[in-house]
């Protein structure tokens, strides 16, 4: 798996991650990455769409990160 960190920092459009990497980062199920995506209140960043697949920008998924880890302070 790629780190997320490293690859939002590198920001570039190569960095997508896959379904498979975000749910693995976040240890969940595709079920609770569908919910995730779906729920507003969450501001869980959207997925890119390529070919009928679902791609996160790294910087995207951290700064999620970064948005959690201030709620929860």
């Amino acid at each position: 798996m790629k780190d997320v960190q490293q690859a939002a920092d590198s920001n570039e459009l190569s960095d997508l991650l896959t379904s498979a990497e975000v749910r693995k980062h976040y240890r969940i199920s595709d079920m609770s990455l569908y919910r995730w995506s779906n729920d507003p209140a969450l501001e869980f960043p959207k997925p890119l769409r390529i070919n009928r697949r679902r791609f996160w920008r790294a910087a995207d998924i951290a700064a999620f990160d970064a948005r959690q880890r201030q709620r929860a302070a």
